[in-house]
């Protein structure tokens, strides 16, 4: 904004620059890199910094112009050259702030050093630094549908079920699962479909292997190969419940619909995960978010990512 003080005559000794808006002590993309900020808010921020900036340097050609310019409109062109600076920096504008600097610094004077003729030109260079490097920022758009997907709500009472079971149980007893979950969920926001679906296998794999020390048995060999940590499963499913080995043989309803959780994911989406040949769509992405969340759901019901079992 700029201040004006009447008569005209006071003009440049009673010239300010200020900023009508409320900056944080970084641009909101920078305070907060891993959240989402409103279309509004970044206009608000960077787009009204610059229309000020221009206005005021409009004022100062006018007064070199109407042959209005002296040494307190110097002075006065000193410190917006210094507010400037500082409010440039807070949009992580640093080259123009630096030449925001310069602007203020030499201005013409009374002394002749700096032709009062190349106040106008430099003025329209230091607008023109200012959008080249604004313009060089740049931000992905997240349709509202999705950004539910990237950040919670800041209101608790406003989360899903889904949410809420992410954030309460499954993190409690899953919470590297959780974290995995919630890079698909950014993932899914940033329409990432096939690292969305990535994120979500990472995700299975611990609940697979918390099955897996169950029952009790050495990490097999290529402790990573689903199959691997399936075939002592399927051995237990085949036997009479009577037979299953411990908690198998108390809660087999709870392990018969895990373990069918995790051959539905496989067939649908981990062996295709793993191979260059396959990519997914919004369809399947989602999909998949909610098959595994799912699992995470029933699985964390009854037990932990270590394999100990909550009857």
């Amino acid at each position: 904004m700029i201040n004006l003080c009447h008569p005209e005559s006071q003009v440049s000794a009673c010239f300010k620059y200020t900023c009508n808006l409320q900056l944080a002590s970084t641009q909101p993309c920078v305070c907060n890199p891993y959240q989402l900020i409103s279309w509004w808010d970044m206009n608000k921020f960077s787009a009204g910094l610059f229309v000020n900036i221009g206005a005021s340097l409009q004022w100062f050609v006018g007064q070199v112009e109407t042959r209005k310019w002296d040494e307190s409109t110097r002075e006065a062109g000193e410190r917006f050259g210094t507010g400037v600076a500082e409010d440039l920096r807070k949009i992580g504008c640093d080259v123009s702030a630096q030449a925001a600097i310069r602007f203020g610094s030499e201005l013409p004077n009374k002394f002749g050093t700096r032709p009062i003729t190349d106040l106008k030109p430099r003025a329209e260079e230091l607008q023109s630094v200012i959008f080249d490097e604004m313009n060089k920022q740049l931000f992905l758009w997240v349709p509202p549908g999705r950004a539910r997907y990237y950040e919670y709500p800041e209101d608790k009472s406003k989360w899903d079920e889904t949410e809420k079971a992410i954030e309460g149980r499954i993190r409690d007893r899953f919470g590297k699962a959780a974290a995995e979950i919630n890079f698909a969920r950014e993932c899914f926001a940033l329409a990432r479909w096939t690292p969305c679906v990535f994120h979500l296998m990472r995700a299975c794999e611990i609940g697979i292997k918390a099955l897996h020390k169950t029952l009790n048995l050495p990490a097999p060999f290529l402790a990573d190969s689903w199959g691997n940590l399936l075939k002592p499963m399927d051995k237990q499913l085949a036997l009479a419940v009577s037979e299953r080995f411990g908690d198998w043989a108390t809660y087999p309803e709870f392990f018969d619909q895990a373990t069918n959780d995790v051959r539905a994911i496989k067939r649908a989406w981990r062996d295709r995960t793993m191979h260059v040949e396959s990519d997914y769509n919004e369809s399947e992405a989602r999909k998949a978010l909610n098959a595994v969340t799912s699992f995470f759901e029933h699985l964390s019901a009854k037990l932990d990512q270590d394999g100990k079992f909550y009857p």
